[in-house]
């Protein structure tokens, strides 16, 4: 089928170290050749496994930021900083991997000033070559 491209959309891919390695080492040692984009968790950005990542063809991951205000992140029960979110995108930028952002507006609390402070963020790490949202929150069921 001379597959090239292939997205994997489990935010878990990169939660096991030793697994996600290990999965790039097969890619390399397979001599597969292709170029791959996955979702992940920016806690999960160790430069180790961006390294492997980028090795066995990894060039995006697209990252669920939400926001770039700490007490909107506590709000959302997000278990993330942006401490933690800066460090990861910074790690994975220079792993040369291609990070994308998505931002969510209209939180409890959230203000002009916080999405600001989201938009001030996907300015200032724009790699001009991937995704970058912004979207109003859904809320669901369940």
């Amino acid at each position: 089928y001379a597959v090239s491209y292939f997205i994997f959309y489990d935010e878990l891919l990169m939660s096991s170290p030793d697994r996600t390695i290990a999965m790039c080492e097969e890619f390399i040692k397979s001599k597969l050749n292709i170029s791959w984009f996955c979702t992940g968790r920016l806690n999960f950005a160790k430069p180790e496994v961006l390294k492997a990542m980028k090795e066995a063809g990894c060039v995006y991951i697209g990252y669920g930021i939400e926001s770039m205000d700490d007490n909107i992140l506590k709000v959302m029960n997000k278990k993330l900083t942006t401490a933690q979110i800066i460090k990861g995108i910074e790690t994975t930028l220079a792993a040369g991997i291609s990070p994308g952002y998505n931002i969510i507006f209209g939180n409890i609390g959230e203000t002009a000033e916080i999405l600001q402070k989201g938009v001030d963020f996907l300015l200032k790490y724009d790699d001009h070559s991937q995704l970058r949202t912004i979207r109003p929150v859904t809320p669901y069921p369940g």
